[in-house]
């Protein structure tokens, strides 16, 4: 069901879902691997889609801001102790009072709101209310370097992912 839906999602809208499937089981294990490591903060998860990275930090209650209302539904059924939000990224950074970790499942190499969410993350760093942050991406630059984080690095390449992915963390 998870994959028909993301492909629904994909065909709706291409540039803002940016991979013909979703993540891969391997990508999701990187990316929990990795919280494990972080302070527990309250962890929120910016574009889950089907939820395959979900599935992997769901221990940790993420709160799940979703953008799809068809997704949502997904989400809903699969993930019911969640707190999920049909709502899009830079609304949520706008409106966020509370400290967080963000886990952003958003591609952003084509995705058409590009520039919007990386100046929402900006104001909300700034703000002070992103204790850190975790992003994938497909490319092999720094997805978030115009945010101006204070610390950032590539963590981790998932090479059996399709396409293969790269783990960037920023504190």
């Amino acid at each position: 069901m998870s994959k028909k839906a993301f492909i629904k999602a994909y065909l709706k809208n291409p540039s803002r879902t940016g991979s013909v499937l979703p993540s891969s089981g391997r990508l999701g294990k990187a990316f929990a691997d990795q919280v494990e490591l972080l302070p527990v903060e309250n962890i929120v998860e910016l574009g889950p889609g089907t939820g395959a990275l979900t599935r992997h930090i769901a221990n940790n209650s993420p709160k799940l801001i979703e953008i799809d209302r068809d997704l949502c539904s997904v989400l809903n059924e699969q993930f019911p102790n969640c707190v999920i939000e049909n709502k899009c990224a830079v609304e949520f950074l706008n409106e966020c009072r509370e400290k967080c970790g963000i886990v952003i499942s958003i591609p952003l190499i084509n995705n058409p709101e590009r520039q919007n969410i990386l100046n929402a993350l900006r104001e909300a760093y700034q703000r002070g209310v992103i204790a850190w942050c975790m992003i994938y991406t497909y490319g092999l630059a720094d997805p978030l370097k115009e945010v101006g984080f204070g610390k950032s690095r590539k963590i981790r390449s998932v090479i059996l992912n399709i396409p293969p992915a790269h783990i960037w963390y920023y504190e």
